[in-house]
């Protein structure tokens, strides 16, 4: 019988997927040429994680990650964005 390859269980992105990740982020949604200039990602992706992996409210999501409501907005804009039906990922 083969043995399953368990995985650890992921609460911040690692640093060799977060280089991966940001190179298609720069591909699929690239900054815009005027306006203020965007927030760390990074946070904002480990926000996300945390969320999903412990139900909590957006709103009590612990301070490290920054402001609440970047995160949200920065989740919703994601989900609903042309970047990722570009990309084939269908959410």
């Amino acid at each position: 019988m083969a043995q399953v390859q368990s995985y650890p269980t992921i609460w911040e992105i690692p640093d060799d997927l977060w280089e991966a990740v940001k190179i298609l982020l720069q591909e699929y949604d690239p900054p815009a040429v005027t306006g203020r200039p965007r927030d760390d990602r990074r946070p904002i992706l480990n926000a996300i994680i945390h969320r999903f992996r412990t139900g909590c409210q957006w709103n009590r999501l612990p301070k490290e990650f920054g402001d609440d409501s970047k995160i949200i907005e920065s989740s919703s804009i994601g989900s609903n964005s042309k970047s990722l039906k570009r990309s084939g990922v269908s959410c």
